[in-house]
C-alpha cells in the first residue's frame, strides 16, 4: 500500500470518525468488546477483595483517620470539603467516606469498589477511542492494556490510591465527552468532568494539551486553543490546589535539599525507567527510592528520548497516533516526572495510570500498521495474556502489609521505608524481629543523611527510634527476671529519648517516655516486707503477651482465658484476651470479649485498646476495632 493510499484511509488502514462523531453502525459490535475487557479486568483483580488495609498510607486515608471513620455524617462532609491538610481530595474523601457507611473498615469492601472504578476507567477508555477512531478492534487493545498492565496494580490494589482510580475515571468521563460533536452542551460536561477529576486528584492538569493532541488525530479536527481557554482556567486551579496540598503536607523539596540539575537527572532516567517497566514489567514495587543519578545515565537518557521524540516527529504524517502517543505519555507524566519535587522517591508505578495510554496507543497502532491483521491480532492477545498472568501475580503482593513490604525489598535492595514499615507491623507481636528491621531502616537513613547533610530528616528517622522502644516495652512485658526487665525498660527510655533528640515532636514519644518512668517507679525496690508481689492475673497476661510474640495464640489464648477466670469484673484480660483472640483469626469470640469489657467500663476498655494497639488517642477506637472483628 503506498504512503499516499495509506494517508487517505487513514492511520492503520481506519477510516477516520464521521465528521458527527458517532459510531452508531458499530454500536452493536462494540459491547462485546468491553464485556470482556471487565471480565478480564475482574478475574485479574478480584483476588483484592480478600486483601487487607495496607499500614502504608492506609491509616492516614481511612483507618486511622477520625473523619473518614465517621461515614458520611454532617461533621465529615463539611471536614472533605473544606480540609487541605492531606491535600484538597474533597471527591475522595467522600468517596471513602461512603465506602465506610457501605462496609465499615472492611477492607475488601474498599478494595471493591477501587476494582469497580477501575472497570468501568476501561471500559470508558476503550468507547471513548473507539468513537474518536471509529476502530473497534485496536481501541479494545489498548484499553485491555490498560485494564491489565502489572504497573497499574498498585492504583487498584492499594486503597490508599483511590485518588488515582477516581481522578483518571472522571478524566475518561471528559475524553469521552471530548470525542463529540462540538456543542455547548459537550464543552459543559468536558468542563464539569475535568473539575471532579482534579477535585479527587491534580494529576490530570495537562488534560487540555491531550485534547490539542486528540484534535489533530485521530479527530482531524483544527486545534482551536481559544475554545479551549476555560479548560486552561480549570488547570491553573489544579495547579493552585496541588501545591498547596503538597506544602501542607510538608512534601515539596527545596532546591537547596534537591538541585535542579539533580531532579532533571533523575527525570531523564525515571522516563526511561517507566518505559521500560511498561515493556518489561518486572521487579515492580510500591517504593523506589532516590539514588544519585550518574551523568553518564543522565546523558543516555536525554539521548534514547530525543532520539523517539525525532523519530514520531518524521513519521507524523505517515503515522500520526506515534507523535501523539508519545507526546500523550511524556506530557501527562509532567506534573509527576520530578521538576517539582514531592517526597523522597524516585518514581512511582502509580504514576503511569493514565499517562501509559499514550505508549499502549503507539504500540497498538504501530503493530496493527505493520503486521497483516490476524498476525496482528494473534500478537495482541499474546501480549494481553501474559500481561494478565503476570499483573495476577503482582496483584497476589498486595495482600496484606507484610507480604507487600517483604516482596518490597526483595526487589529494590536498600529500602529504609519498607524496612521501617515492617519493623511497624511486627513491633507487639514479633519485637526481635520489628528491632531489626528498624535498625536497618534507622542505618540506611543515616547513610542517606551523610550523603546529603543539608537534607530533612524523614518522620521514620524519630519514628524508628519510637518504634524501637515500643518493641523493648513488649519484650519486658514479656521477661521473667527482674534485672533484665529493668534493663530493656531503660533501653526503651533511651530509644525515646534518642527520638526527641532528633524531633522534638516525635509522635508518641513523649507519651511513652513517661510510661518508661511509670514502670521504672513500680518496679522500684522497697524494703523485703512491703515489695508487693505481681498479681496472678498480671502474670498469667505477661505469660500470654510472651506465647503471642512466639505465635502461639492457642497458648495464649488459654493464659487470658485463666485470667478472666480469675478476675472476670475487670476489663484488663477481656481486651487482652479479644485481642488475643482476634490475633488466632477468631474475629467473632474476639468480638464478643471486646463487648465484654465495654460493658464493664467502656473508657477504660477503649484505653485499654488504644495503648495496645498503639492507636492513635480517639474515643472510637474500641468501636472501630468491634465493627472490623464483626466485618462491619
Amino acid at each position: 500500500m503506498g504512503r499516499k493510499s495509506r494517508e487517505k484511509r487513514g492511520a492503520a488502514g481506519f477510516s477516520p470518525p464521521e465528521p458527527d462523531g458517532t459510531l452508531k453502525r458499530a454500536a452493536p459490535r462494540i459491547w462485546p468488546y468491553a464485556f470482556a475487557i471487565a471480565i478480564l479486568t475482574v478475574v485479574v483483580f478480584g483476588q483484592i477483595v480478600t486483601h487487607h488495609f495496607i499500614t502504608y498510607d492506609d491509616g492516614l486515608f481511612v483507618t486511622e483517620n477520625a473523619h473518614v471513620r465517621e461515614g458520611l455524617t454532617g461533621d465529615s462532609i463539611r471536614w472533605a470539603l473544606t480540609s487541605s491538610e492531606l491535600g484538597y481530595y474533597p471527591l475522595v474523601w467522600l468517596s471513602h467516606m461512603t465506602d465506610v457507611s457501605l462496609w465499615g473498615l472492611n477492607a475488601g469492601g474498599h478494595l471493591a469498589t477501587a476494582l469497580l472504578l477501575h472497570v468501568l476507567s476501561s471500559c470508558l477508555l476503550f468507547f471513548a477511542l473507539s468513537r474518536m477512531t471509529a476502530a473497534p478492534l485496536p481501541s479494545a487493545f489498548v484499553a485491555a492494556l490498560f485494564a491489565i498492565h502489572p504497573m497499574h496494580v498498585e492504583s487498584v490494589a492499594w486503597v490508599s490510591e483511590r485518588k488515582d482510580t477516581l481522578s483518571t475515571l472522571f478524566g475518561m468521563i471528559a475524553l469521552l465527552f471530548y470525542a463529540m460533536p462540538r456543542s455547548v452542551r459537550r464543552d459543559v460536561m468536558v468542563a464539569i468532568a475535568f473539575v471532579a477529576s482534579l477535585l479527587s486528584k491534580q494529576m490530570l492538569v495537562t488534560l487540555p494539551f491531550l485534547f490539542l493532541l486528540v484534535d489533530d488525530w485521530p479527530l482531524r479536527r483544527k486545534p482551536a486553543i481559544l475554545e479551549k481557554i476555560h479548560l486552561f482556567a480549570i488547570a491553573a486551579g489544579g495547579v493552585f490546589l496541588a501545591v498547596a496540598g503538597q506544602r501542607n503536607l510538608n512534601a515539596l523539596q527545596t532546591t537547596a535539599v534537591l538541585p535542579l540539575g539533580t531532579r532533571i537527572a533523575n527525570s531523564l532516567v525515571a522516563y526511561t525507567s517507566y518505559i521500560g517497566k511498561l515493556l518489561w514489567p518486572a521487579r515492580l514495587a510500591p517504593i523506589y527510592p532516590l539514588t544519585a543519578v550518574s551523568p553518564s545515565a543522565a546523558a543516555l537518557a536525554f539521548v534514547l528520548l530525543l532520539a523517539i521524540t525525532i523519530t514520531a516527529w518524521f513519521l507524523r504524517k505517515r503515522a500520526p497516533y506515534l507523535i501523539v502517543g508519545w507526546l500523550w505519555f511524556i506530557g501527562t507524566l509532567v506534573p509527576v516526572i520530578g521538576i517539582v519535587q514531592i517526597g523522597a522517591a524516585s518514581m512511582a508505578d502509580r504514576y503511569t495510570y493514565f499517562p501509559a495510554i499514550g505508549l499502549f496507543i503507539a504500540i497498538v497502532w504501530g503493530v496493527a500498521d505493520l503486521l497483516p491483521a490476524r498476525v496482528a491480532v494473534a500478537a495482541g492477545c499474546a501480549a494481553v495474556t501474559i500481561l494478565a498472568v503476570l499483573a495476577f501475580i503482582q496483584t497476589s503482593y498486595w495482600k496484606d502489609t507484610e507480604t507487600l513490604f517483604t516482596h518490597t525489598i526483595g526487589v529494590t535492595g536498600p529500602n529504609p521505608i519498607a524496612e521501617y514499615t515492617l519493623g511497624q507491623i511486627y513491633e507487639t507481636n514479633d519485637p526481635d524481629r520489628a528491632i531489626d528491621h528498624l535498625r536497618r531502616a534507622i542505618d540506611l537513613t543515616e547513610a542517606a543523611l551523610r550523603a546529603t547533610p543539608d537534607a530533612p530528616k524523614p518522620d521514620l528517622y524519630a519514628q524508628a527510634h519510637v518504634g524501637i522502644g515500643t518493641a523493648l516495652l513488649e519484650k519486658a512485658k514479656a521477661a521473667g527476671d527482674p534485672a533484665a526487665k529493668a534493663k530493656l525498660v531503660d533501653d526503651a527510655g533511651a530509644e525515646y529519648q534518642a527520638a526527641l533528640r532528633i524531633d522534638p515532636n516525635a509522635g508518641n514519644a513523649q507519651r511513652n517516655l513517661a510510661l518508661v518512668q511509670s514502670m521504672k517507679a513500680t518496679a522500684a525496690p522497697v524494703a523485703p516486707r512491703q515489695q508487693p508481689r505481681e498479681s496472678e492475673v498480671d502474670r498469667l497476661i505477661d505469660s500470654a503477651v510472651a506465647l503471642s510474640q512466639k505465635r502461639q495464640f492457642d497458648a495464649a489464648i488459654a493464659e487470658y482465658r485463666r485470667a478472666v477466670a480469675l478476675d472476670p469484673t475487670s476489663v484488663e484480660p477481656h481486651v487482652y484476651l479479644g485481642i488475643g483472640l482476634a490475633q488466632a483469626a477468631r474475629n467473632a469470640e474476639g468480638a464478643a470479649e471486646l463487648r465484654k469489657a465495654k460493658k464493664i467500663d467502656a473508657a477504660r476498655a477503649n484505653r485499654y485498646v488504644t495503648g495496645i494497639l498503639r492507636l492513635p488517642q480517639n474515643e472510637g477506637n474500641l468501636d472501630a476495632l468491634i465493627r472490623q472483628l464483626e466485618g462491619r
